[in-house]
Parts: structure tokens; sequence; C-alpha cells
């Protein structure tokens, strides 16, 4: 159980987080809001990039300078960049997830485990491909396995979507669906698009001016009014024929006669 009570930060003067309590547990949960939110601020707090106030605990345990293994071995953390022109290949980067198990020698055992999990996502015949020839699509797959590789039982995951078209966010998203389950993960994961975090979370969280504006099941959390409220969009939730819900956008809202 990943557990935040009052964790807040600030840029300078301006708070980005602000008292946020939250429990996340086993699964998927999507953090939501509009840019500016602090979804992204967020996953950066857990992953030890940025050292916000308040308590981060993981069963009970709390994170900082007394369980430094929690950034080496708990979590892996994946940022919104994971372009690369570094002359290496697609084994090597993945090897790299294991820097703080690596000695001078690398193990038959590290080396297999980097091949079974390339292989695990599909991509094991890219094993001896340089990053900087790959894809978009196929450089993301390359860093979720680089992320999976140490085995952490937390995974964060900023805005993996970007710059991929339609079809590679759903691969990508049926595949972090994948092996969350197969897992048993706590994935926390950033994202703008409000129909997949319906399809594929389990749990939602909306962020708004750096507050829990919502946290619940999908179908508790994105409603027409929470839509309104955040995000200034006129919006209805509809269901297709097999029941799956989806966010049906209308359009802006009208400017309140107070708003300049």
């Amino acid at each position: 159980m990943l557990q935040l009570t009052n964790v807040s930060y600030q840029y300078t003067h301006r708070f980005v987080l602000q008292g946020v309590s939250l429990q996340f547990g086993a699964g998927i949960t999507a953090i939501i809001g509009p840019n500016g939110a602090g979804k992204s601020t967020l996953i950066k707090c857990l992953a030890g990039v940025l050292t916000p106030s308040g308590q981060i605990q993981v069963n009970g345990r709390q994170v900082g300078a007394a369980y430094p293994e929690f950034y080496t071995e708990v979590i892996s953390y994946l940022p919104q960049a994971v372009a690369t022109d570094a002359a290496i290949t697609v084994f090597e980067m993945v090897l790299l997830g294991l820097l703080n198990s690596l000695s001078l020698y690398v193990s038959d055992e590290q080396i297999e485990h980097v091949y079974t999990t390339l292989d695990e996502l599909g991509i094991g015949e890219l094993a001896s491909a340089y990053i900087h020839e790959l894809s978009g699509g196929q450089q993301q797959l390359v860093a979720i396995a680089q992320a999976l590789v140490k085995e952490p039982a937390i995974l964060l995951l900023d805005e993996p979507l970007n710059s991929l078209d339609i079809q590679h966010q759903f691969e990508m998203l049926n595949l972090i669906r994948s092996v969350t389950d197969q897992k048993g993960l706590t994935t926390l994961i950033a994202l703008h698009d409000l129909n997949l975090a319906m399809r594929y979370a389990d749990q939602v969280v909306v962020l708004h001016q750096g507050h829990v504006y919502a946290y619940g099941a999908p179908e508790d959390v994105i409603t027409p009014s929470m839509i309104q409220a955040v995000y200034g969009v006129d919006a209805q939730v509809d269901a297709n024929q097999d029941g799956t819900l989806f966010v049906n956008l209308k359009g802006l809202l009208p400017a309140s006669p107070n708003q300049p």
C-alpha cells in the first residue's frame, strides 16, 4: 500500500501540490486533470525527483533517507522524455535498469533476465538494434522494459502516451494493463485522455489547481459535473452497446458574466 499524507510541493512561491492525501493499492490508477494541475509534479515527488513536504509511506514505512532502497528497488519511474541519441543497443539500455545491482561483472542470470523481459514485451528481436534507430513507439516499449527489468512493486508513468499515434496508445495501455495484472503492480499513470482513463484505470485521481478534486472508480469520478468544473467543457457520459462508458465532449462552456 502506497500512502500519501498532506503532501505539498511548491516552485518558488507557488504551490503546485497542496495537502494531497491518497492511498494506492494494486492496479492502475490514472492521474488526470488540466495542464498545470500537478500531475507530473505528483509523479516526480513519488519518484524522488522532487522532495515534497508531508509523508509518503509504503506498507507503513516512511519513504526517505532511512529507506533508500525504495527508489532503487521498490519503484520504477518512466519520465515523459525517453528519446535518446546515445549509441547504445536496446539490450544495453534495458540492462541499465539493473544499474543498482550491477557490478563490474554482469552475470548470466542478469543477461537472461534482460532477454526474458524483452521477450515478454514482444521486442526480443530488437535486442541488438540501436536506440536511435527505433521509432517513437518502439523507444517507449524499451523504456517500459527498462522500468520493469528490476521487478518493481510500484510503476510510475508520466504521460507515457506522448508522441504515440492512436494504435500505439492502445497497444501501450494494453501492455501496461497486462503487466500490472500479471505482476500485481501498483501502477500510477498520468493521462490526458479521459476516455482512456475510463477504459483502463481501476481508480482515477482528479487534480485541480494542486488539490485532489476527486478520487474513486472511473464511473464515479469522470462525470459531466466534474468535467465542467475542472476542464470548463460541456460533456456527457454515454455507454456503448457493450456497456462501456465513454465521454462525449460537446464544447466549451459559455463564459460566465463575471469572466474577464
